[in-house]
This record gives C-alpha cells, sequence and structure tokens, in this order.
C-alpha cells in the first residue's frame, strides 16, 4: 500500500536550503571506465553544481558513467516535511529518476514536479539532515551517443506541500511509487477529494514508467499572448490563442513513442485549431532535424465553458536526438478560444483515464486491475468516504486505459478540474517469479 500524503496548506511554503551557486560543501564521485577515456568536469555551470563527462572516442558512446553529487553540512527542516531536490540530467530517459541518499539512508520519491529549464524536483520525506546525495547509475550498453553525460542540482529547498503550488495549482499533481515484487501485478489506483466535496467535471488519471516527463504543458511555454493569473484554472492562468502558442520541452525527457495531447480550453465559437511538432536547438534555434515537422488541425467545438479537448496522437520525439535538442510544439487557434492548461500523455509507456463527470460529483474514483473474475479493468465512484456507495462508472470514460503495475518505480498524474485538496493512493499485491521477499531458505 503507497498511502495518501498528508493534506497540504491553501498555499504552499517552499524555502530554499542551498541555491548551488557555489561548490561549497559539494562533492562528487564518478563510476567509469578507467583509462582516461572521459574529460571530466566539475563546477557551477547556469547556477547548478554540475559534474560533466565527455567520451574521447566512439567506442564509449554507449557508456553512460555514474555520478553522484555529495551535499555535506547541516541544515535545518524546520518542522517541514518534505525536501525537494531540483535536478537535471543529461539523458533522463537512460538514467532515470536519480536516486536520493539522505544521511546515507536511500528515500523512496514521494512526487516529482517540471519546472522550466529542463528542471525536475524530487519531493522525499526528511528530517533535519547532515549530508545529501543525488545519483545516477552506470549505464553500459546504452544508446550510441557522443557528446556530454551530466548530472546537476540546482536548487535544495524544503516545503510542506509534494506538488507545484507556485507555477501551477494542485488541481494537478504528480506522485511517485515503488512497486514491490519482480512480477507485473494487479492494483488499485485510488483518487479522492479530502473534504470529501466534488473532484471535477474533467478527471485525468495517468500512469507511466516514465518518471522524467511530466505531461503538464503550461510551465514549458516558450511564447504567447500575455496570460492572466487565475486561482480558479487548472494551471493558475489563462490567455487568448488569438497568436500561436509555443512550448519548448527537453527532448531527452520522452521514451519514443505515442502521446495523447490534450488541452482543457474555453471555446466560444467554434474555429480550427491546429498543432505542429519539430525539433531545435538548446536556444531555439533551427538545426539538424528541424525541417522534419508533424502536424495537422481539428475542428474545436463551442465548449460552453473549459473542457479537455483530445487533440493529436503524436509520435516524440520527431526526430531521434542527442541531450540538448529540444521538441517545439506549436498551438494556433484563434481569439474565441482560451487555454488553461495542455498535456502530452505518453501512451506506449502509460495508460490515461479520462473521466467526464457532468452532474455526479464524484468525490472519489478507483480504477481497479483486471483479474480472476473481473476480466478486463473497470472503474468505481462515488460521493463521501472512499468505497462509500461505490458504483461502475465505465460509462463516464472517455479513455479507459489499461493501467500496469511492473516492479519499480512509477508515476501517477492526476488532474482535476476543481478540488485543490484531491489525494491520490495506490493498493497492490506484490508478486514474484522466486524467492519471495522475507521467505526463509
Amino acid at each position: 500500500m503507497v498511502p495518501a500524503l498528508i493534506l497540504p496548506p491553501v498555499t504552499p511554503t517552499v524555502v530554499t536550503l542551498d541555491s548551488c551557486d557555489s561548490l561549497t560543501g559539494w562533492s562528487y564521485a564518478i563510476d567509469e571506465t578507467a583509462g582516461g577515456f572521459f574529460a571530466q568536469s566539475f563546477a557551477v555551470v547556469s547556477s547548478a553544481v554540475s559534474i560533466t563527462d565527455t567520451p574521447v572516442n566512439s567506442t564509449y558512446y554507449t557508456e553512460y558513467p555514474g555520478y553522484t553529487l555529495t551535499r555535506t553540512g547541516a541544515l535545518s527542516m524546520a518542522g517541514m516535511p518534505y525536501l525537494g531536490i531540483d535536478v537535471r540530467q543529461s539523458h533522463p530517459s537512460t538514467y532515470g529518476l536519480p536516486t536520493i541518499k539522505v544521511d546515507g539512508v536511500t528515500k523512496s520519491p514521494l512526487g516529482t514536479a517540471s519546472l522550466s529549464g529542463g528542471i525536475t524536483r524530487i519531493y522525499v520525506a526528511s528530517g533535519d539532515f547532515a549530508s545529501l546525495a543525488v545519483s545516477v547509475p552506470r549505464i553500459v550498453g546504452g544508446p550510441s551517443v557522443s557528446g556530454q553525460r551530466w548530472l546537476q542540482v540546482s536548487n535544495v529547498v524544503r516545503t510542506d506541500t509534494v506538488g507545484d503550488g507556485t507555477d501551477s495549482t494542485l488541481r494537478q499533481q504528480s506522485r511517485t511509487a515503488t512497486v514491490l515484487g519482480s512480477a507485473p501485478t494487479q492494483a488499485a489506483i485510488r483518487l479522492f477529494d479530502a473534504t470529501p466535496a466534488a473532484l471535477g467535471t474533467e478527471i485525468l488519471v495517468h500512469s507511466s514508467r516514465n518518471t522524467a516527463w511530466q505531461p503538464a504543458l503550461r510551465e514549458s511555454r516558450f511564447s504567447s499572448t500575455t496570460p492572466t493569473a487565475d486561482s480558479a484554472r487548472v494551471s493558475g492562468s489563462r490567455n487568448l490563442m488569438d497568436t500561436p502558442m509555443v512550448f519548448r520541452m527537453a527532448a531527452s525527457l520522452f521514451t519514443e513513442g505515442t502521446y495523447a495531447l490534450m488541452a482543457l480550453m474555453n471555446v466560444t465559437t467554434s474555429g480550427t485549431l491546429s498543432w505542429s511538432a519539430r525539433m531545435v536547438s538548446s536556444s531555439g534555434a533551427t538545426t539538424i532535424g528541424s525541417a522534419i515537422t508533424a502536424s495537422g488541425s481539428i475542428v474545436a467545438p463551442v465548449t460552453s465553458g473549459y473542457k479537455v479537448l483530445n487533440i493529436a496522437a503524436i509520435s516524440l520525439p520527431v526526430v531521434r536526438a542527442e541531450a540538448d535538442q529540444l521538441v517545439e510544439l506549436t498551438l494556433t487557434g484563434t481569439s474565441n478560444m482560451t487555454f488553461d492548461e495542455g498535456w502530452l500523455f505518453g501512451l506506449d509507456d502509460g495508460a490515461l483515464t479520462w473521466i467526464r463527470d457532468s452532474g455526479s460529483s464524484l468525490q472519489w474514483i478507483e480504477i481497479r486491475s483486471a483479474e480472476l473474475g473481473a476480466a478486463r479493468p473497470s472503474v468505481y465512484g462515488g460521493a463521501g468516504a472512499v468505497g462509500n456507495g461505490a458504483v461502475c462508472i465505465d460509462f463516464m470514460c472517455d479513455s479507459f486505459g489499461t493501467h500496469r503495475f511492473e516492479p519499480g518505480l512509477m508515476q501517477v498524474f492526476t488532474v482535476t478540474s476543481t478540488s485543490l485538496v484531491s489525494q491520490s493512493e495506490l493498493e497492490f499485491y506484490p508478486r514474484y517469479h522466486s524467492h519471495v521477499e522475507g521467505s526463509s531458505a
């Protein structure tokens, strides 16, 4: 069982413990093929403590050294429950989410948040501590890629909230959970309002093995009509689409596959909503591969308020690329369209359940795996306490989603169009091929 987190405050508090603009207190360790086959650098780069390696020849293009950045020095959490570490790495889809150790103890991530500049904030539970270590493992036989490999820590904070309550709202949240065992298992994802009160008319639950990519797009906005702050919106702001809206995301965050492009919008007059995707350099300039463009359009209907639109299925990244390329996504609409938030949900390495609740005022839902006696997955929901008055709500699902629960770390990303105090939990049965954990020989 992975339980729900404690109820967050209405206004999150985030306090910086180390801004990482100095190497003071920091050290590094590298695990790689010995013999001078990688050129190393340990420095502050773009206001982040950074360890960098570059293979000297193509023989080592498939090796990704293991890195550990360690901070030594006492820091106080002042009673706050969560430690946030802002990390950026060269090949997230190869390395996976970095491991966090506090005072030598490996911490299980409670959630992640995607910040600007390709930074991922990892949240762990912690008290006062004297040492912090961030590491990625050595990979041999990975994708053949030239250029730098690196690991950076750009900020260390203490907070009372898991999730981005500053650049978004807590209507969308990301949780991470570790599925125990050595074989895929059945599980239930529960999402509920802590009050309890209605979750909202639009409910999205996405699970994925890719913990590096965060589906929400607003944080990756590069240009658009100037947004207007709006606390009633999922993203915390809105903007007209009378000029093209451009997003840029690090290509290395994506696992290759199909992504569902969706957006929460208010359309007052039906019109054409078009999209295009291409590769650009780290500075946004045209580069090799930029000429390959994926594009399409839909006729956006009148929504009579904010509703989620299913816009396209896109193969990403558009072209295979190395660490510093970006995926540039452009949405073009009309002055009769207002954008709240958009998402790219991975469908090959994940699954999406999309529920439209037009009047039932669901206060909890439970997504159940297929199992003996139930040959296909199902979704139940109700009002009041979780489990109260359970009714099968498969008929409300615009996207059903077959969620898979394989051993290891997974991400559960949720969107509730109304609730600011939604909580999620995961219940599963550890399964093993052999050597059951805790059994005697």
